[in-house]
C-alpha cells in the first residue's frame, strides 16, 4: 500500500504544507487583534522560524520516501503552529490572549482534515496539541483573574476528537479500497493465466 500510493502522499503533503503555509500567515491578523503587544515576539516567529519551517516541509515532501518520512513531516505542522501559539500566549498579557488558545484546536482541525498522516501519526500531533491546551488553561494569565476552564473550550476540542475519527476512518477506507482494488487485479491475472492455458495439454 505505501509503496503504490507513496507518490500520492508526497503529493498531497507538498500541497498540505504549502496550504498551511499560507493560511498560517492569514492568521497572524488574528494575533494583531488578540495579542497586539506580543506582536513582535510573534512577528519573529512567524516569519522568521515557522513559515521558513513550513516552506521547507513542502521542499523535502515530494522526497519523503518512506512512511516515517512522510508521518514526521506531516505531523510537525501542527506542531510548529501550535508551539508557537503556546509562546505568543505565554509572552502576551492582552485581555484576547485567552482567546487565542483556540489555535491550538484549529491546527490539528486542519491537519486531521488535509494532511496524509497515519493513523499513530494523526493521534500523537492531536494529542500533544490538546495536552498543551489543557495544561495552558490551567496555568495563571496575566489578562485572567482565574485560571481559564478547560470546559469552557470543550466544543472546539470535541470538534477536533471528531476530525481525528475522521482522519482515521479516511485512512482505513484507503487501504480497504486499495485490498479491493489488490484482490480485483489478482483475479483478473488469474483468469487471464487460466484462458492463456488449455488444461488438457
Amino acid at each position: 500500500f505505501q509503496a503504490e500510493t507513496a507518490v500520492d502522499q508526497t503529493r498531497a503533503l507538498f500541497r498540505a504544507a504549502l496550504a498551511a503555509a499560507l493560511l498560517y500567515n492569514l492568521q497572524f491578523f488574528a494575533e494583531w487583534s488578540l495579542t497586539p503587544d506580543a506582536l513582535a515576539f510573534s512577528a519573529a516567529l512567524h516569519f522568521g522560524a515557522v513559515t521558513p519551517a513550513l516552506l521547507l516541509i513542502a521542499a523535502y515532501a515530494r522526497s519523503a520516501d518512506t512512511p516515517l518520512q512522510r508521518d514526521a513531516l506531516g505531523a510537525a505542522i501542527p506542531l510548529l503552529i501550535a508551539f508557537q501559539a503556546t509562546a505568543t500566549y505565554v509572552v502576551s498579557a492582552a485581555p484576547g490572549a485567552p482567546y487565542y488558545l483556540t489555535l491550538l484546536a484549529v491546527a490539528p482541525i486542519l491537519s486531521n482534515s488535509s494532511l496524509p498522516l497515519s493513523k499513530r501519526a494523526a493521534m500523537w500531533s492531536t494529542a500533544i496539541c490538546l495536552l498543551l491546551l489543557a495544561a495552558l488553561t490551567r496555568l495563571p494569565h496575566a489578562a485572567a483573574t482565574t485560571p481559564l476552564a478547560f470546559g469552557g473550550l470543550a466544543p472546539i476540542s470535541f470538534c477536533v476528537v471528531m476530525t481525528l475519527v475522521s482522519a482515521v476512518q479516511r485512512n482505513r477506507s484507503a487501504r480497504r479500497a486499495w485490498l479491493l482494488d489488490l484482490r480485483h487485479r489478482l483475479r483478473m491475472a488469474e483468469i487471464g493465466l487460466e484462458a492463456r492455458h488449455d488444461p488438457l495439454t
